[in-house]
């Protein structure tokens, strides 16, 4: 199975640490940010899709809540998964390694 950039750059997000979606949005837009020709790559309707996408399919995990009543850790609320933090399963760390990653420029072409 091949991931694709944006589950890639999800994933890489989360590699050092867990993060929320507020900063894994942040990340996957790092070189976007600020830039008024492309100012995101990706919305942030992607990245919540994707991660809920990455959630069922076994690549991420919720490791923490930062509001138990509203969004427990188990079961896990999809719809209240900025409240969650994530961290990369051993699938998702599998694949984020074998992922082919080459840097790119700011022109808005994946590679």
């Amino acid at each position: 199975m091949s991931i694709s950039r944006l589950q890639f750059e999800i994933l890489n997000a989360m590699a050092d640490d867990m993060e929320n979606v507020e900063q894994v949005y942040l990340s996957v837009n790092e070189l976007y940010l600020g830039n008024e020709r492309f100012p995101v790559r990706y919305l942030l309707t992607q990245v919540i899709q994707e991660m809920a996408s990455m959630l069922e399919e076994g690549f991420i995990e919720v490791k923490m809540s930062d509001d138990q009543a509203l969004a427990p850790l188990h079961p896990v609320n999809p719809e209240k998964l900025q409240y969650y933090w994530f961290a990369p399963t051993p699938k998702g760390k599998t694949e984020w390694d074998a992922y082919p990653y080459e840097e790119e420029s700011q022109s808005g072409t994946e590679t």
